[in-house]
């Protein structure tokens, strides 16, 4: 039940669904839901798929949905190979956000 996740997860649950409603998949807005409020900002898929218990393929999918949308861009970690991702500012303020 919603109720019982800790407040962070339960605010990317309620994004999952409003931004499906603007035509999001919902998996794409939970993802941008706790990139919006996660600590640190950044974060790698693998940690993406544990915080909101979603499956590695629908991370990939949804990050490169995101991505090409420009809200979300990908930023190195220092001292760990590959990339984690952050929403971007300007890609927020697109009035098409819409367009999915």
């Amino acid at each position: 039940m919603v109720a019982d996740l800790p407040v962070e997860r339960r605010y990317a649950e309620h994004a999952g669904v409003v931004l499906g409603g603007m035509g999001l998949p919902p998996a794409a807005g939970k993802i941008l839901g706790w990139l919006l409020i996660c600590d640190p900002p950044s974060q790698a898929s693998s940690d993406l798929a544990a915080a909101l218990e979603v499956s590695k393929g629908s991370v990939s999918t949804s990050i490169r949905l995101l991505e090409q949308g420009g809200l979300i861009s990908r930023v190195p970690v220092p001292g760990r190979r590959g990339v984690a991702y952050e929403v971007d500012p300007a890609g927020l303020a697109k009035p098409d956000i819409a367009k999915f």
